[in-house]
This record gives C-alpha cells, structure tokens and sequence, in this order.
C-alpha cells in the first residue's frame, strides 16, 4: 500500500495564507499547490473554539514567515506568545494539511479527514 508521503515527497510549508470568507483560509504550498481550509464551528473545540471569534482568527501567521505551519497566539494571554515557542501558541502541522489537502481536491474540512 502506498503511504502518504510515499504520494506526497518532500516537507510541505504554506508559503501564503489569506482569509477568503469567515473561518476559511486559502493556502498555498512552498510547491506551488493551493488549496483551501474550511473550520466548520461544531468541529471547534478545545483550544480550536477561539477560532470562532473572527478577532482571534484573523491573528492567524506563517512561522517561519518564509514559509512554515500555519499559527495563531496563545489564547491564554498569561502563557506568552512567541511564535517560535510551540507550548504557546496554537498551529497546525503543514504537511498534515497538504495530504488533507491533496486527497481532498484542494478542500480540507477541519475535524474530518480525506485520508482513507
């Protein structure tokens, strides 16, 4: 069976990030493939329920701003916000959502999976 990163070689990094429509950010890959991620509200919980206050999600960044994973602030302001530190900062794995991406016609839909 072929494996996920045996379709998809090489490490995956958004190059850009735009909000197209609430709770809805277009991407595009250092590879040049575009696609889009949708957060539907009942799939957002935990830490992703702050993505519901369109405030808070427009905070969204590139980290490493030449290319990396997608990253919002902390939303507990007492824990700090340095975008390089992981334990403060709410991200998401970018080749994660490149296979998500990918096995998904360019549409990832937040809390389901395109990877059977």
């Amino acid at each position: 069976m072929t494996s996920y990163f045996d379709k998809y070689p090489g490490s995956h990094r958004v190059s850009h990030v735009q909000i197209i429509a609430p709770l809805t950010l277009e991407v595009v890959f250092n590879d040049g493939v575009k696609g889009m991620i949708i957060f539907p509200p009942e799939n957002l919980n935990g830490l992703f329920a702050h993505f519901k206050n369109p405030e808070y999600f427009k905070k969204v960044i590139i980290v490493p701003p030449q290319g990396g994973v997608l990253t919002w602030p902390n939303p507990n302001p007492t824990l700090g916000n340095d975008p390089y530190d992981p334990y403060h900062v709410v991200d998401l794995c970018s080749d994660a959502l490149y296979f998500e991406i990918m096995e998904g016609n360019g549409t990832f839909v937040f809390g389901e999976s395109n990877l059977k």
